[in-house]
């Protein structure tokens, strides 16, 4: 069931990397614009945040609670 549901993102991905291939970097910027950089970016952006702020965080106020 899942692989039917995400099916369209693997073949967009595959399109992706095809075009990086073909024409690099501002090859997937033509035909893709600024969302996929923007995506890019929050998806680091969120990443980064739980593991460097949010992680530390709450381990941090379980050991100083108790």
């Amino acid at each position: 069931m899942i692989k039917r549901q995400y099916h369209w993102l693997k073949d967009h991905f595959i399109q992706m990397k095809l075009a990086w291939k073909e024409a690099g970097i501002k090859g997937l910027y033509r035909k893709y614009g600024l969302k996929l950089f923007l995506a890019f970016f929050v998806y680091y952006l969120v990443r980064d945040l739980i593991i460097y702020i949010y992680l530390p965080w709450y381990f941090a106020t379980k050991f100083i609670t108790n």
